[in-house]
This record gives structure tokens, sequence and C-alpha cells, in this order.
């Protein structure tokens, strides 16, 4: 074909436009007509006629073109090709493109694309185009639209989680894992927190691998170069496998081509198995922009892989297209704004400006008028926005993945943060990182939630998850479950998950309380880390320490009264029983501390009547009076505020 090849096929409300180059090929899907929802393109890599990699983005709305662009790296620099989907491919590789859309006649889906090679002498050909049920019939019969092709698909096995969800990610030889480490992923299930796995672990442990695994996928699945420079790569293994396993037993993996060496190669398993179509989104930590930009950035929710790779520090400059969708979408916008809201307690005024340069900025609107740059936005609110962002216009079944969402907010603000994430997990699979006890929620645990602990081991990063029996048992300890000890899983408590290792467990708030005077009374210079304010009981020091030896602890100390009470002897030999993470001791004294006796205590009629749920009749207007005042008083909402940092 010559160099200047372009042809048009019509099609409403698309037109086909393939433009034929030195070393890529552009295919453009021109937008001639009204708003289209629910776009999706497919790509797809072939092979005998079936698909084996790639898949393509999702679009809520479109109004512009769709652009797909098949390159040669070793040719063409990604950064020179102007915006859109770009796959790059490799002599002898064939490909296919094919976008579908509902109609917004008929209802019904229709469909437009081209298959073409990029042939051993490396030239682009076209070989074919599809329009309507020609297109849609290609995308049954090559597996590039698993959910609609009539073949027999994997079944799925016994233990898979269920139809549109993820399982598990592996990862080996990767960053600081050598050997194959693996995260299960939570089930959602209807249930706020079902779907939301719960990362932690001390700095530099590792916990952010498996959120930059995820990236990599999300990569693989949209076909982008992949390769893994020698700092990702262990020194020990000098190569790198990444998988990510979805509920019907296909597996989608990345891996290296061969040790030793950066370039690395993605494929479906079973390779007949075909792409399927679904959403990752990742959101790495340090989420910042530049207060002054370009008209740069992609509107699609596959806007973080637009040349930028993973990177925890570095500007993220394609964001700003995302904001500017928002800006010109009134649907978006209401989305968007009533979620930045509900985290942050009061509406944000916003929109995109320009100066006389041509330069564009994030411009803050205060109620008397004046604004101001995102550079007086604080940078907890220029945080929420990449993570709303990442939440808005998701839907059920996306992997949404977030690196330490609670970066630079205040904590009330985390905690509202940490009830939104919890909702969204109910029909997706939220996977967080996190330094905060406040991103744990006892009620998300309950409905299904996991924690995993990630911590080096002779200097190898490990992982360690717990149970899903163990987290329900600690869950029943929680709050208003646990009302004669609501503290015993609390925030200070939930501050231990987060130890590198070492931590004592005790049985009550006095033991926590005087064991400092203890220890100075004996001599012992070194204030260990003692469990929050206790274990409410010695019957509860087996649980807990149950969940640290499943999250990978290895120093575990338990110290209980010589009271001689059964319950004492009983969580005594279960401790025992798990040794040598375990090392359990009776103190030489029925209690901690001195208790002189106490005269029995007269009846006390509280608001709360016998039934421990409900107020007393004779109090209820009083009660509804008083309290009613002050949670008006508190929730009395400021126009504006600057609490997230």
């Amino acid at each position: 074909m010559d160099d200047d090849l372009s042809h048009r096929t019509e099609v409403s409300p698309f037109t086909l436009d393939l433009d034929v180059r030195e070393g890529y090929v552009t295919v453009r899907f021109v937008h001639g007509g009204p708003l289209i929802r629910e776009v999706t393109l497919h790509s797809a890599m072939l092979r005998d006629g079936r698909a084996y990699a790639g898949d393509g983005p999702k679009f809520v709305n479109v109004k512009d073109d769709v652009v797909a662009t098949y390159f040669d790296q070793r040719r063409i620099a990604q950064a020179t090709l102007s915006g859109g989907f770009a796959v790059s491919v490799v002599p002898g590789m064939i490909f296919a493109v094919i976008l579908t859309w509902n109609d917004p006649g008929s209802g019904s889906t229709e469909a437009l694309g081209a298959q073409g090679q990029y042939s051993a002498d490396e030239q682009f050909l076209i070989s074919e185009t599809f329009r309507g049920p020609a297109a849609l019939r290609f995308l049954e019969e090559s597996g590039m639209a698993p959910n609609a092709a009539p073949a027999a698909r994997v079944e799925p096995p016994a233990s898979s989680v269920g139809p549109g969800y993820f399982s598990e990610i592996r990862v080996a030889g990767y960053r600081g894992f050598a050997e194959e480490a693996l995260l299960r992923l939570a089930k959602p299930t209807g249930a706020n927190g079902s779907g939301m796995t719960i990362v932690v672990g001390s700095n530099n442990s590792g916990k952010s691998t498996f959120l930059e695994a995820l990236h990599f996928i999300a990569m693989a699945r949209n076909s982008y170069p992949l390769s893994f420079a020698q700092p990702r790569r262990h020194r020990d293994r000098d190569s790198v496998m990444l998988e990510l396993v979805h509920a019907d037993g296909r597996r989608l993996r990345v891996e290296t081509a061969r040790a030793g060496g950066s370039q690395a190669i993605s494929t479906w398993l079973p390779e007949d198995s075909g792409p399927g179509n679904f959403d990752i989104h990742v959101t790495p930590s340090r989420r910042q922009f530049s207060p002054y930009f370009g008209n740069m950035g992609a509107p699609d929710r596959n806007w973080a892989m637009s040349g930028q790779e993973y990177s925890r520090t570095q500007l993220r400059e394609e964001f700003v297209g995302r904001l500017r969708k928002v800006d010109t979408d009134p649907a978006a916008r209401l989305q968007f704004d009533a979620l930045l809201r509900r985290i942050v307690g009061y509406p944000l005024k916003w929109t995109i400006d320009e100066i006389a340069t041509g330069q564009q900025f994030l411009k803050m609107i205060e109620s008397d008028g004046s604004w101001y740059t995102s550079e007086g936005l604080g940078d907890g609110l220029v945080s929420l926005l990449f993570i709303v962002d990442a939440l808005y216009d998701s839907e059920a079944g996306a992997v949404i993945a977030i690196d330490e969402p609670e970066l630079s907010l205040h904590p009330q603000l985390v905690r509202r943060l940490a009830s939104v994430l919890s909702e969204y997990s109910c029909d997706r699979q939220i996977v967080i990182s996190t330094h905060s006890p406040l991103m744990i929620e006892w009620s998300a645990i309950t409905n299904g939630a996991s924690i995993a602990r990630v911590h080096k081991r002779n200097g190898r990063s490990e992982i360690a998850q717990a149970t899903a029996a163990t987290l329900s048992e600690i869950a029943r300890l929680a709050d208003t479950r646990n009302l004669a000890n609501p503290h015993t899983v609390g925030s200070v408590a939930r501050e231990a998950l987060f130890l590198d290792d070492g931590v004592i467990l005790t049985e009550g708030q006095d033991d926590v309380a005087y064991f400092p005077r203890v220890l100075a009374s004996l001599g012992f210079e070194q204030e260990p880390n003692v469990y929050g304010w206790g274990s409410g009981g010695a019957s509860n020091i087996p649980k807990i320490a149950r969940l640290f030896v499943e999250l990978g602890f290895s120093r575990i100390g338990a110290i209980l009264d010589s009271d001689a009470q059964p319950s004492t002897a009983k969580a005594l030999a279960e401790l025992q029983s798990m040794a040598p993470e375990v090392m359990a001791r009776l103190i030489p004294a029925p209690d901690i501390r001195y208790k002189p006796e106490t005269p029995s205590r007269a009846e006390i009629v509280g608001l709360i009547g016998k039934d421990k749920r409900t107020v007393r009749p004779e109090f209820v207007e009083d009660a509804r009076a008083a309290i009613g005042d002050v949670l008006s008083h508190v929730a009395s909402e400021p126009e504006s505020g600057d609490d997230a940092g």
C-alpha cells in the first residue's frame, strides 16, 4: 500500500478511516453524530483466527473520534503518536480492531472494524474491513468478545468466586518478591465491604508491588508494550511473572520473554480462551499534576497508561484530560461532584480556566467569588480528585486499586473515604495499600473484606493473608458487637497490624496501663509494642494471636494472669500450640495490680433499658430533644474548609 493510503467506509454514526504509514497504521473511528453511549474498542492479536492477547478500553459516553494505532516500537516512538489507543506489534503479527456501540435509535449493538497484518517484510496491510453483522460475527468467532462467543468456554473451578470477578494476583521475580507470592482478592457479594482487599505493611516492605503488578496487567490487557528494567527484576531470579486469575479459570499472564532480559510478553491462558473485557484502574500514591497545563490528556479511564509507567512520585499530567471531561459533561459533573462532596463534607466549586498564553489551570472558586489554582488546594484534596475519578464512572465488575488513599488527608476525611470505598466494593473489587488503621472497617471485614500483610524476611518480600474464618471471629470483638470492651479492636489496636514484628498481648486495659511500671520496677529498659488497650479477657488472646500468626508475625508474646480460672488455662494451652511464633507466660500473681475490696453497687437506671438496645419510654422525649440539639449543632455544614490538608 502507498504511504498516504486512506479510505472510508460509511456506517452511521461512525466512519472508519484507515491511514497506513511507515512504521504504523492508524485506525480512526470518526464520530459524526450525537453522543453515543456504551462504546467498546475491541483489539486483539490473532493466531489461526483466534484472539490470544489484547483488549481495548470501554467508554461510557463518546462524542469524539476513537483512535487505535498499531506501531513498530523499533521504528516509531510511541510519544510521537497522537493520542488514542496504541499497540506495539512485531513482524508477522495479525491484529484486529472492532468498535461496538449501543445504537441510540434501535437499542441494538452495532459494530465496525478492520483486520490487518504487520508482515515479515515490515509492511502494514489492511486485509479486511467489517461492518454490522459481519463485524459482530467476527467478534464471536475470533473470541475477541468471549461473553458472546458460542464456542465452549473454560468451566469455572469449584473454588471460583463467581462470574465477572477475579480470584487472585500472582507475582514472582518482581521487586522484592523472588519466589511466587499470591494475593487472594475479596469477592463482591452485594454487601458493603465484601469486595475490599486491604494490604498492610511497614515502609519498604513491598506492599505496593501487587498494585504495580495490576498496572502492568492492565497495560497488557490493552496491548501496550511492556518491559521490566533491571531495578524491577529480583536479582536472584532475573525474570518476572505477573498473573491475574479470573473467576472462570482464565489467566492473563505477563512475563519476561527470557531470563536476564527486559522485554515482556503477555498471554491469555488457556490460549484458546481469548481476552476478556474488564476494567482495571490503578492509582499510585503521590497524586499530583502541574498547576498549569496544556490541552493534554485522554478522557477515558485508561488515561494512566498513555505513555506513563507506574510511578509513585512523578506528576500525573495526563490526568487533566479526565478533569476536562468532567468539566464539559453535565452528567459526569453531577456524579463526580456529589461523590467528592460526600468525602470532603462540603461542595467544591471548580472549573478549568485559561490564561493569555494558552496554559490552562484548575480554578477553585470560593463562596465570595475569589479563586485560586490547584497550588492552593492542598495535597489531600488534589489526591482526592484522582481517587474520586477512579470511582465515579466505574461499573460493577471493575478492579480499582489505590496506593495509600489516606495520604495528606485529615482523619475525618479518611473515615469518610473508607466508608465510600466500602460501599463501592459491594459490586467492584477494591484493592488498597495503606498505612492507616482508619482504612480498616470491621463492618467491611464482617461482610467479607480481606487483610493481607507484606513483610520482609531475610531481605525478601513475603505476603501473608488472614483467613476469612479468623477475620470473622475478630470482627465479633468490634465496636457495638462487643459492648463490654469496644476498644478491643479499635484504632489503637489496629495500629499493631502495621508493625514490622514483635507484639505483646495482654488481657485488659489495666495490664496495658501498668505494664510500663512493671518493666521499670523490674529493671527492663526496653518498652515493647503492647497491643491496643488489652484483648478484652484471656479467652480473646488466642483469637488475636491467631490473626497475627496468619499475617506473618513471628514474634508474638502473651502475658496472662495466674488467676486459676478455667478460661485462662484453656487460653494458655491454645497459645502454646502456636509456638514457635507465640510465646505465652503467666505472671506470678492473680492480677497486674492491687485491687481493694469494694462493696456491691446499687442499681442504676440508665438511658438504655435492660434489653440493651432501646431508650426507656420515660426518657424518650427529653433524650430526643437534648441529643437532637447536639446533633443539629455538630452537623451544621461550613461553606468551605481546608481540613484535607
